[in-house]
């Protein structure tokens, strides 16, 4: 390279030759960064086909989430990328065939010229003719660059591309982020509604009866017969809390009562409170309360005549209450025997057997001169309590009809208030160290019977 370079400085007078190697050597500089940037861009694609790869095989491991469209995307992404890498090899191979073109133009051109050197000093007219050469070849190098200009336009627009496909898989990853976690929250929701199904199965199967009570009420019991309590509805194979109908003695139409469902024993409402947006009146006369009123899917009383076909004669039944105080606690208590006497003794009751293991304290039969075991009902209209100072049910103002005695420690048929306090609104007494009476106002209260396991036939 030398040699020729000393040779067209024989040839070439300064000013030519400067301006033939200047030319060249901005050739040179053109193609450097164009290498440069090509190299660049195959390292970026290599790259990008590789995580396109690693795409595909975490798609096959989560074959649930990709589908055909989101496969079709992807083969088009893969054959633009593999394209846009076949243009830019072709570039570097056309850049590098008008390069060696560019190199053995001038090299012959060099060569040729300086063997001419002798005779160009001993002819000046044929060294005119060499310059006029010589100007020729600077449009042939124009022309060069512009080719070269235009491949560099070209390789941006490659680079644009290939940038454009590394945002789409990268868009794609993140997609792929987004699927799995949904997936992975699906499945933890599908596990959690798998445990509470489980849940509720298993609390199912422990309300079903156990086996002493299925022999004992199916022996005691016709399967033909209709349903006199609730106990006989939970045999029929209901299992839900809920109204049903039944017919006790007093009813032989039926009609509708609350059934309390729970482990292993099924109970009938004959009394529910609680707070609603128009509460039923409870302040009625005594045969409203013979009858019964109100709705079972809300507050009711049952009626003393039902209560009475159910409890009275051969069957046994027990007493349970479940009550809420205003600050949303819950406690219950139950009591061995509940029995009704009919109308013409004036629905007198039985109560007894207090449970000590019970959390609602013995508001019924446990406070002194208070117990309403052996009283007669009293309503508003009729005045059956032991109190001779008037009656509990109207100078009390708790208006609804019960046992009373002496006024009660217990009004579960006064209205529903909003605070603690004795009479007048719903109340349920406890004691205090030193044997008074605390009174707590009532939310929820719920009166149900149920026939004693040990009943005769």
């Amino acid at each position: 390279m030398q040699a020729v370079m000393q040779g067209m400085r024989l040839v070439l007078d300064g000013e030519l030759f400067h301006s033939v190697v200047c030319q060249a050597m901005a050739l040179l500089l053109l193609l450097s960064p164009l290498l440069v940037m090509v190299g660049r861009l195959t390292a970026v694609s290599g790259t990008l086909i590789h995580q396109n790869n690693e795409s595909d095989l975490r798609d096959v491991s989560l074959n649930h989430i990709p589908d055909q469209h989101v496969q079709d995307e992807e083969r088009r992404s893969e054959q633009d990328m593999k394209s846009a890498v076949d243009d830019l090899s072709q570039l570097i191979q056309d850049n590098s065939n008008m390069l060696r073109e560019l190199s053995q133009t001038l090299t012959s051109y060099v060569s040729q010229h300086a063997s001419a050197a002798a005779a160009t000093a001993a002819d000046p007219q044929d060294g005119e003719h060499k310059d006029v050469d010589i100007q020729q070849l600077v449009p042939i190098i124009d022309e060069l660059r512009h080719k070269f200009l235009q491949q560099e336009v070209k390789v941006e627009q490659i680079k644009e591309q290939v940038l454009l496909k590394d945002n789409i898989i990268l868009e794609r990853e993140e997609t792929l982020r987004e699927l799995q976690t949904k997936a992975q929250q699906l499945e933890e929701t599908i596990m959690k509604q798998r445990k509470a199904v489980k849940q509720e199965c298993e609390a199912e199967i422990r309300n079903l009866p156990t086996k002493k009570t299925l022999i004992y009420n199916l022996a005691s019991r016709p399967s033909h017969s209709p349903a006199r309590d609730c106990t006989d509805i939970r045999l029929q194979g209901e299992t839900l809390s809920g109204v049903y109908q039944i017919f006790p003695e007093s009813s032989p139409s039926g009609v509708n009562v609350m059934c309390q469902m729970e482990e292993e024993a099924a109970w009938t409402v004959f009394l529910a409170r609680h707070r609603q947006t128009v509460q039923e009146n409870f302040t009625r006369t005594w045969q409203d309360y013979k009858t019964g009123f109100g709705d079972p899917h809300a507050e009711y009383w049952l009626g003393n005549d039902n209560l009475h076909a159910l409890t009275a004669g051969d069957h046994s039944y027990r007493l349970k209450v479940v009550a809420t105080n205003l600050r949303g606690e819950h406690q219950s208590a139950e009591w061995d025997t509940f029995a009704v006497a009919d109308e013409s003794n004036k629905y007198r009751l039985t109560l007894k057997g207090y449970n000590s293991t019970s959390s609602l304290f013995d508001a019924l039969t446990g406070v002194k001169d208070n117990s309403i075991e052996d009283m007669s009902f009293s309503t508003v209209d009729m005045d059956n309590d032991d109190w001779s100072d008037g009656s509990c049910v109207v100078n009390h103002d708790v208006g609804g009809g019960w046992w009373y005695r002496r006024c009660g420690a217990a009004t579960p048929t006064a209205p529903i208030g909003n605070t603690d306090g004795k009479h007048k609104v719903m109340c349920w007494a406890s004691t205090v160290p030193g044997g008074n009476l605390l009174f707590m106002g009532l939310s929820h209260l719920l009166m149900m019977v149920r026939e004693n396991d040990d009943t005769a036939a």
